[in-house]
């Protein structure tokens, strides 16, 4: 659920980190900025495929 995603979010990153997920990811359109408000990072969003990402874009 949403706190699990936030647990893995919190302790994998520091604050003013960025976040890369696909653009239909359920922290980006979902969780409302918790990720901005709870860890102190940013979620960029890019395009992938069947909602994974290619390594080639990072």
């Amino acid at each position: 659920g949403t706190m699990s995603n936030q647990l893995g979010v919190k302790v994998l990153t520091e604050p003013g980190d960025e976040i890369l997920i696909d653009e239909k990811g359920h922290i980006f359109n979902y969780e409302t900025g918790a990720a901005s408000s709870l860890s102190g990072v940013q979620v960029r969003t890019l395009h992938g495929k069947d909602g994974k990402l290619n390594p080639g874009i990072l």
